[in-house]
């Protein structure tokens, strides 16, 4: 067909979470420890959306510090294991299959 493996179709993309490397973020926990990321998109690949990645907090790992942006959406689904977020002061239970989205 028309697919790609580096580049994915002319009019969209295909991408294996299990062949997607990981890197670090610019985040980091309480300890100096990166916090990891596996970039599905690279951002800005669509206009105004600065990218889909799966993020990795190792067990007990918390971002430092906490923060958020003014001009940027987050969305956020917990594939395994579970935690805390914290949205307008309110801490939030999470586990397997809970999504959030952060303005």
């Amino acid at each position: 067909g028309d697919m790609n493996r580096d580049k994915g179709p002319s009019k969209g993309m295909v991408k294996l979470l299990s062949e997607t490397p990981v890197r670090n973020t610019v985040h980091v926990d309480d300890r100096g420890r990166p916090i990891t990321k596996q970039q599905l998109l690279e951002p800005f690949v669509l206009p105004n959306l600065v990218g889909v990645s799966i993020a990795t907090f190792l067990p007990g790992q918390t971002m430092m510090p906490p923060h958020e942006h003014e001009s940027m959406h987050e969305l956020f689904f917990v594939i395994e294991g579970s935690g805390i977020f914290e949205i307008n002061g309110v801490q939030h239970d999470v586990s397997p299959g809970t999504f959030l989205h952060m303005a």
